[in-house]
């Protein structure tokens, strides 16, 4: 995205809360991390990501995020039964 000197951006995650999500602000030379949220909320159930991040200059600037899911055994059993050869 591009971003403007001195203006403030707020991105954030919201995919459920078995989804673990970080967000990285990337510099335009692809490397260099500006910012960055790894679970960054106190609470137990949203696994959700949020960044301030205040442009020091204008420029275009990468935004990474980074997805992880979890499945409960539950879920996954039953997941599992429902793709077996035979059933249903």
């Amino acid at each position: 995205m591009f971003a403007q000197a001195g203006k403030t951006y707020v991105l954030n995650t919201r995919l459920g809360q078995s989804t673990f999500t970080w967000l990285y602000v990337i510099d335009s030379d692809g490397s260099t991390v500006l910012e960055t949220c790894q679970y960054c909320k106190d609470d137990e159930t949203d696994h959700s990501s949020t960044i301030t991040y205040t442009a020091g200059a204008s420029k275009t600037v990468f935004i990474k995020v980074h997805v992880r899911c979890h499945l409960y055994i539950a879920d996954l059993l039953r997941l599992l039964s429902s793709h077996a050869i035979g059933a249903g």
